[in-house]
């Protein structure tokens, strides 16, 4: 049984997921368009994004290598690790949906409070004028009762002074025809003045009369406007209330939410955690069909992928089992970090038959050979040749050619100096050449190399490295 990366299970809750994330959007966008109020801040209504779960590693992640013990473990670990992860999304998710409607409904309650306190103020307004219209009506009606009162009081000194000054006619049927006719004169002046201040009286009384009915409609008026006035402050007050509500209940949902994501992130970090020690079990794992571990797959792909040409991964392990049984030569093995476990030196460079003498070049620093120079490492490098080609692939801060993804990422650009992409049996033979002037070390290589490629699912050139602000998966 082989293990690979474990994905049962992850579709359906990665479609859920993905339902919800579409919702979530929906859902923002038909939040009202009405200003909300300050309570409500402006990144309440932006949905949320997924956690940062980088694409598989098409090596470290999905390559197929025999199972053990470790692997099958790590791999447990990691589909718990993973599972975990997916729920706390769902229920992130969830809150996010949740809060989202509970930003909707703020918004729309707060909109609310503004329409009724715009409406409050019209009927504010309202009072105010009409209150106004009706205090100048008054105002009107006031000044004709005061009008009439004067009148009134003329009249009644009118008549008071036409009563005494009456005189005594009790014998008036008793005078001459002059005599009547002067005592019938006189009362008749006297009952025309008498009318006449009646006559004026009574307009002044119709006109006060008219004026207060105009004042009274202006009171009735007056006495609805208020009315209405108080009941949408009723109303304001209502909306006010189910407003702080809302937000009493957005600010809920945004706890709820807030620590649904912390959740998410934790278990991201466990998922990521389990990753890399499903990663560092499966580097010491056999691939199958070939006499690699992964991390030796892993230090060619490495090095084929951040060549200075484009050069096939399998070019390189080649290479590798040719020069030193990809590091295992000397009783050697690769750790999982691409360190060998034994210094691989090569014979000195005496000049003894069948090699060049070439003398020390870096006081034995690398070959720890003070004489002479050695190839040193599972790439089998001069160390004047290391000095020139030297690589750090593995980012771990030191070029060192005991490392084989340092020592595969060096023999890359050294097999791509001077040339352009290695694409060809021509091109690789060529390249070759420069490695070591042979033509049957060459071909040696060439049929390892063909060998992986039939043996191993991957590209024969890997796609260019992530951006360096993705996350990295590191070896080891």
């Amino acid at each position: 049984m082989t293990a690979r990366l474990r994905r049962s299970g992850r579709t359906q809750v990665s479609a859920a997921a993905l339902t919800l994330t579409l919702g979530l959007a929906a859902l923002a966008g038909s939040s009202p368009s009405a200003a909300a109020p300050s309570q409500i801040a402006p990144s309440a209504v932006v949905a949320p994004s997924l956690p940062n779960d980088d694409p598989p590693d098409p090596v470290l992640d999905t390559l197929t290598v025999d199972d053990t013990s470790a692997t099958r473990k790590a791999d447990d670990r990691y589909d718990e690790a993973r599972a975990a992860e997916e729920a706390a999304t769902a229920n992130w998710l969830t809150a996010e949906q949740e809060r989202l409607k509970a930003v909707d409904r703020a918004t729309v309650a707060a909109v609310a409070v503004l329409q009724a306190k715009t409406a409050l103020d019209d009927a504010t307004r309202q009072v105010e004028r009409q209150t106004r219209a009706y205090r100048a009506r008054k105002a009107v009606t006031d000044r004709r009762l005061a009008a009439l009162a004067k009148e009134q009081r003329q009249l009644r000194t009118v008549a008071a002074a036409v009563f005494s000054s009456a005189p005594s006619d009790s014998f008036q049927g008793l005078g001459t025809f002059e005599e009547m006719s002067v005592g019938n004169r006189r009362d008749a002046i006297r009952a025309r003045v008498v009318r006449l201040q009646a006559d004026l009286v009574d307009a002044r009384s119709t006109s006060w009369r008219t004026a207060r009915a105009a004042s009274d409609v202006e009171a009735r008026k007056l006495r609805r406007d208020r009315q209405t006035q108080q009941g949408r402050a009723r109303a304001r007050d209502r909306a006010e209330a189910a407003s702080q509500k809302m937000t009493d209940a957005l600010h809920a949902a945004e706890g709820v939410a807030s620590d649904r994501h912390h959740d998410t992130d934790q278990a991201t970090e466990r998922r990521v955690a389990a990753r890399d020690d499903r990663r560092q079990a499966r580097l010491a794992a056999h691939v199958p069909n070939t006499d690699m571990t992964l991390v030796d797959v892993d230090a060619y792909w490495r090095g084929a992928q951040t060549s200075p040409c484009q050069i096939p991964w399998w070019v390189l392990a080649g290479v590798g089992r040719v020069e030193s049984g990809h590091g295992t030569a000397q009783g050697s093995s690769v750790k999982p970090n691409g360190d060998t476990t034994v210094a691989i030196l090569g014979i000195p460079l005496d000049g003894r038959p069948g090699t060049a003498a070439v003398h020390d070049s870096d006081g034995g620093r690398l070959d720890h050979d003070a004489t002479w120079d050695r190839a040193v490492g599972p790439m089998q490098f001069l160390p004047g040749t290391w000095n020139y080609f030297s690589n750090d692939a593995n980012d771990d801060g030191v070029s060192n050619p005991h490392n084989l993804y340092d020592a595969a990422g060096a023999a890359a650009r050294l097999l791509c100096l001077g040339r352009g992409d290695l694409l060809t049996e021509a091109d690789f033979h060529s390249a070759l050449l420069s490695y070591n002037n042979s033509l049957p070390y060459g071909d040696q290589v060439m049929g390892y190399a063909h060998r992986y490629q039939a043996a191993v699912d991957l590209p024969d050139v890997p796609p260019p490295p992530p951006d360096p602000a993705d996350t990295k998966a590191t070896p080891g």
